[in-house]
């Protein structure tokens, strides 16, 4: 969705010769600090709340668990961001002319 709203400022990105190989590039790399970075900041809100809850409260991380599908998660979120690459390659300058 981000994408597509940003579809105007890739055609002036191209437009001023910006390669798409860089555009695209771009998009994956701020998906994998976007994922990596929500992902972590979930672990780290996972602990806090087992830290302030009181120790009668039944609370069990299974650790290798909560490892595989923080990994899996953060794939499939790079995957997602693969989709819109094909709209990425197509886009064409003279878009931003018009």
């Amino acid at each position: 969705m981000l994408t597509m709203q940003k579809i105007p400022n890739y055609a002036v990105l191209r437009a001023q010769g910006i390669p798409a190989a860089y555009l695209i590039g771009a998009t994956i790399d701020q998906a994998v600090v976007l994922m990596v970075s929500g992902t972590l900041g979930a672990l780290l809100l996972m602990i806090a709340s087992k830290a302030v809850m009181p120790s009668s409260v039944p609370m069990l991380i299974n650790w290798p668990l909560t490892g595989i599908l923080s990994l899996a998660l953060v794939v499939l979120g790079v995957a997602g961001s693969l989709l819109p690459v094909r709209m990425i390659s197509r886009i064409d300058p003279l878009d931003a002319m018009r």
